[in-house]
Formats: C-alpha cells, structure tokens, sequence
C-alpha cells in the first residue's frame, strides 16, 4: 500500500497528524534522492538530537527557553512521535525506503543515535534508486511530463488514446495536458479510496470551465482505474470497482439534479436554512446552476440564492480542501451575469410581444370600425327606402325613429358602443 493511502487510513490515530503528513509530501520529490532525504531529516525531523547535543556541550544545563527550533522544524519535545508516525506509513511503500531506513537507524548529523531495536532496517543496494522509480511508475506517480510519448509508452495509455485520437482530434499539447490532470486527479481519488462516497466528488464535480478537457480526463481516469493493479489488497480492489460504479454515474449525468425532498417544497424552502454542501452534492457547478437557474424563484432570489453559496462554498473549501478541490472562484460571478442577462432578454421580449400585441389590436379595431361603416351604410339604405315605401298615412316619423333604433340594436349598435349613434 502506498504511504499517501496508508497516512489517509491511519488519519485519526497518528499522533501530530498534520506535522506527519507534511513531513510525507515534503519527502515525496526527494524519494529517490538518499542525501536530500537524509539532510531533510536532520534539517526538520530531529530537533530533539540537536537540543541534547547542544544540552552536553554545556554539562547537561540547557534550559528550555534558550533553545529554539528552525523554522518549519518538528518541536524537539514530540519530534520522535512524528517519526514514529512516519515509519508507521512508510512500512509498505518501499519508495521510501531512505526515509524508513534512517528513522530506524536513528543516525542523524547531531551525535545523538535514535536507533529503533523492535524493527529491522530494509535491504539497500545499488540499484535501490532506481527500484524506487520503476515502483514509482508502477504506483502511477510518475507525473507531471513534459512529453506525451512518455505517458504513451504505458501499453493500456496508447490503446485508449489511438482509440479517441479521431473522436477529439486535438493537438499533443492539448493531449498533454489531459494525461496529467488525469493521473493527478486519479492519485488523489486513489488517497481517498479507502471512502468511496468521498471519494467520488473527485470525479463527479470535475472542473476546468472546459466540457470537452473534463470528459476526455475522466475518461482517461476511468481507465487507469480500470486497469491498475499494482500493490492492492483484495478491500482495496472492491473499493475501486465502487469508484469505477461512480464514474458511470458521471458519464451518464444521472446525479446532476436538485433532490425531490426540495423540489416538493420549493416555494417553501428557507434559502438560508439550507445545507448548500449537500444541496450542490459537494458543490457541483451544474447542480449550482439548477438552482440560480431554476424557474421558482424570481431575480432576487436567485441573487440571494448565490449571496449565501459562494461564502459557504469558501468557508467548506477551507475546511476540505482535499474534497473541494476544483477552482469555482469565477463561477459565482458567471452566474450572476447570465440571470442578469437572462432578465433582461426576457424583459425585452415581454416589451417587444406588447408592442407587437398593440399594433395588432389597432388593426383588428381598424377592421371592426370599417365592417360597422359598412353595415351602418346598408342600414341606412334599408331604412330610406322602408320610408319611400311607407304610405303616407301608414308610421308615424316617431314609429319609424323606434324600428331604426330597434335594427340598430339588434345588429349591437347603441349609444354606448359607437360614435355613430
């Protein structure tokens, strides 16, 4: 088991933790490197050699408050627990075996030997460096590159890339690019295996601001997943079958949306009360747009909506960084400016379909007004020629004045609807 998975398991019961998992990713680049690591640690991991070096030099009187340690070195009073936390994780991953070798050995450049009897030192040769390489690259660590055929001479990374070269059809660079933020991402998915339902944010809520770079990453992880093998024991091998399980889910976008227990009471939620950390799954930027985007709330809402998730994003980010891992920083202001736009543009519209819905209403009064002429001219006709014909001693004018008043109802005309009456 790698050091970086064996520090994750071991995270709740390592003394110093913190100071523990800095001394392991300080060490990472110098793995290969025996006196780098061995000046490493006499420059920060063994103050307490130094402080009783010092405390002999003046017949064993040195007070506390004279000494003082370097900067960024291990106080010299729980120095030796951080050690003891180190040879804890590097007992498996034989990349640091300079690193395991020296705590057990306790040699250091002070004159005090911290030498550790339980535990036996591993085999050193001349070809330890570059056995540490090959279980480097064998253990997926070998990035970032600066040539894509370095990555290629990997049999299963040629096979995928020959596979999607025509589908993408994008520069080496581009490739490049692509391969080590896959093997990046697929080393800190790995580090947080031992959780699979942590574990899976890595994937899910992948971000470059770039859809095409994020698929063809995850589809490169998919792959190293469902290849890799090296070193893994049997619960670690079930545990990257579930991870492969979650990048399924990622590639057919079944998770990106809002859960049903808001949906239901959208119009009753308090913005305010809500988890935004597991409301955004983590913090998914496209679960983020279904809810500033989403039709039940109006303009302010969906402004307050994002006045409430980029503090809380911030303030989990700070608390999980190796969850919250992806750069949101501009998503926020992004949002903002399309529901604006998107205001606006339906503003626009609404005024242009009122302009349109007017113009159309004048020419539809335009018409009745005309036909009303029309048959108010046919009436008038109809009317003259009952008179002609009337004989003399036949209606009365107040008669005839009561029949067109009658007519001219019945066809809906009256003093109350037409300027010809």
């Amino acid at each position: 088991m790698r050091a970086k998975e064996r520090l994750e398991i071991l995270k709740e019961k390592i003394f110093f933790y913190e100071h523990v998992k800095k001394a392991v990713y300080d060490l990472l680049p110098l793995r290969m490197d025996k006196r780098k690591t061995k000046e490493y640690f006499d420059r920060y991991l063994f103050a307490d050699a130094r402080y009783w070096n010092q405390c002999g030099n003046i017949n064993g009187s040195f007070p506390d408050a004279v000494f003082k340690e370097r900067e960024d070195e291990v106080n010299h009073t729980f120095v030796s627990y951080v050690r003891s936390g180190l040879l804890s994780v590097f007992f498996n991953d034989n990349t640091f075996i300079y690193a395991y070798n020296i705590i057990v050995q306790g040699v250091n450049s002070h004159n005090k030997s911290y030498t550790i009897l339980f535990c036996d030192m591993k085999e050193e040769n001349s070809n330890t460096a570059s056995n540490i390489e090959n279980i480097c690259k064998s253990y997926k660590e070998d990035y970032p590159k600066s040539i894509l055929g370095d990555y290629l001479l990997d049999p299963e990374n040629w096979k995928f890339y020959e596979s999607n070269f025509s589908k993408y059809n994008r520069e080496d660079e581009w490739w490049l690019n692509a391969f080590n933020l896959a093997y990046e991402i697929f080393d800190k998915v790995r580090i947080k295996s031992c959780n699979p339902s942590k574990a899976q944010y890595l994937i899910k809520n992948i971000y470059f601001n770039d859809k095409e770079l994020e698929e063809i990453v995850i589809a490169i992880i998919k792959n190293l997943f469902c290849n890799y093998s090296y070193h893994l024991t049997e619960d670690q091998k079930m545990k990257y079958a579930m991870i492969c399980k979650k990048i399924e889910e990622y590639e057919n976008k079944s998770f990106i949306r809002i859960d049903n227990k808001y949906l239901l009471k959208m119009n009753e939620l308090k913005l305010d009360k809500i988890n935004w950390l597991y409301a955004t799954k983590w913090f998914n930027y496209s679960i983020i747009r279904l809810w500033i985007t989403n039709d039940n709330f109006n303009l302010d809402q969906k402004n307050r909506i994002i006045d409430i998730m980029e503090p809380k994003y911030y303030q989990e980010k700070e608390r999980i960084p190796d969850i919250l891992i992806y750069d949101l920083s501009t998503v926020f202001d992004e949002l903002r400016q399309e529901i604006k736009f998107n205001c606006v543009t339906d503003n626009n519209e609404i005024d242009d379909y009122c302009d349109i819905s007017t113009k159309k209403e004048d020419e539809d009064f335009q018409l009745i007004i005309e036909e009303q002429k029309k048959e108010i001219e046919k009436l008038k006709g109809i009317i003259e020629k009952s008179i002609n014909e009337v004989p003399v001693k036949g209606m009365t004018m107040s008669k005839v004045v009561l029949v067109t008043y009658y007519l001219f109802n019945e066809l809906g005309l009256n003093f109350n609807n037409s300027d010809k009456m």
